[in-house]
């Protein structure tokens, strides 16, 4: 967790009683500070989140995909993720399925707090970034999950390579996950994964998934084994929040998850869901 750091905001004790720790600041308290003549309050800083897709299919947002591309929309979704979380986003150059530009990206983005990879963490032929990893010195904790979508997710820590004024005398680690490279996929592990491990950094007391309760209002057939978290759309204006499937064809289907606000939790023993029943969401 970063240290304390001086922000030029403070609240006086004579005037107020301290927030605790984890407290978010916004404009009431800034203002309440400053009624109280104070202009000093020890923050947390922002922790700054690397985000790294790889891939030779992928290409920036403003190019023009050829047939065998796709836009880099994951680094966009993710960005947009890590400031809800309450990180720094930095967003890296797409890295090439080659060992020379992945160890080069490593490298780079193990000067920030927290590394987040999409793309190349399954078994296939071009998945070359678990090998990229072990060469960078990480350490893991976890290669893999029982859900889906994101069983292939990664989780470990690599040393600080310190560059340029970057000095690194307490031998800290970046912790780094390895996301799948479907952007349902990558949204799924970020929520129950990265997100907590984002707000931690950030110094929040609210850190873990955001789980709710709704009643599902059509059945819903699937396969154990895994626990399967689907794209769903939760209605809270009525009394009790009802949810419903979304229609998608897999973890790529982006159109879908758009239209989602939540993920249905189907857990590993289930085959079926019944219309009616009550079932947890995980909020997006």
């Amino acid at each position: 967790m970063k240290k304390l750091a001086p922000h030029p905001i403070a609240l006086s004790a004579s005037c107020l009683r301290a927030p605790s720790v984890g407290s978010t600041i916004a404009a009431a308290q800034i203002a309440l500070a400053a009624s109280c003549g104070s202009t000093a309050l020890n923050v947390f800083v922002k922790p700054r989140v690397a985000i790294l897709s790889t891939g030779d299919e992928l290409v920036p947002i403003h190019s023009t995909p050829a047939p065998s591309q796709i836009r880099n929309s994951s680094s966009a979704m993710l960005a947009a993720m890590v400031s809800a979380a309450g990180g720094d986003p930095w967003i890296l150059p797409i890295a090439r399925d080659t060992a020379k530009a992945l160890d080069a990206a490593l490298a780079r983005a193990s000067t920030a707090d927290l590394l987040l990879i999409t793309g190349g963490v399954s078994a296939g032929k071009f998945d070359l970034v678990e090998p990229a990893l072990i060469r960078a010195g990480a350490r893991f904790h976890f290669t893999g999950v029982r859900i889906q979508p994101g069983k292939p997710l990664v989780f470990g820590e690599l040393p600080h390579r310190p560059v340029e004024l970057i000095q690194d005398k307490n031998g800290t680690k970046c912790c780094c996950f390895g996301l799948p490279g479907n952007p349902v996929s990558s949204a799924v592990t970020f929520l129950l994964f990265a997100a907590p491990a984002v707000a931690a950094l950030a110094g929040r007391s609210a850190r873990g998934p955001n789980f709710a309760l709704a009643h599902l209002t059509e059945k819903v057939k699937t396969k154990t084994g895994l626990t399967r978290f689907l794209p769903a759309a939760c209605t809270f204006a009525g009394p009790t929040p009802e949810v419903a499937l979304v229609s998608w064809q897999g973890s790529g289907d982006l159109a879908a998850m758009a239209r989602a606000n939540c993920f249905l939790v189907v857990p590993e023993d289930a085959d079926r869901l019944r219309a009616g029943s009550t079932v947890r969401i995980l909020l997006s």
